[in-house]
C-alpha cells in the first residue's frame, strides 16, 4: 500500500506550455470558482500565482526531503539591533 502511495507521490505536475496552461484554466475554474470564459485580469493573474505555486512546491518539498535526511550542521544568525529594548 505504501508503495503505491510512492508512486503517486513520485510523479511531478508537467512543465511544458500545454500543461501549464491547462493547470492555469483549472485554477480559474476550481480554485477561485470563476468560469473559465469570464474572469478578469487579477483572476487571471491569480491562477498563474496558484498554478506557479504548484510547481514551486514539489521542488519545495524535495529540498526540504533532502536536508531532513542528510541532517546537516546549521548556522544561526542574530542581529544585535533586535535585542535593544
Amino acid at each position: 500500500r505504501s508503495d503505491l502511495l510512492y508512486t503517486l507521490m513520485d510523479t511531478y505536475i508537467k512543465n511544458d506550455m500545454l500543461s501549464v496552461q491547462e493547470s492555469i484554466v483549472n485554477h480559474v475554474e476550481y480554485t477561485i470558482a470563476r468560469s473559465r470564459y469570464h474572469f478578469d485580469d487579477f483572476e487571471a493573474y491569480q491562477a498563474a500565482a496558484y498554478s506557479t505555486r504548484d510547481r514551486l512546491i514539489e521542488s519545495w518539498n524535495d529540498t526540504q526531503q533532502y536536508f531532513h535526511d542528510q541532517d546537516p550542521k546549521r548556522v544561526y544568525y542574530l542581529s544585535m539591533e533586535f535585542l535593544t529594548g
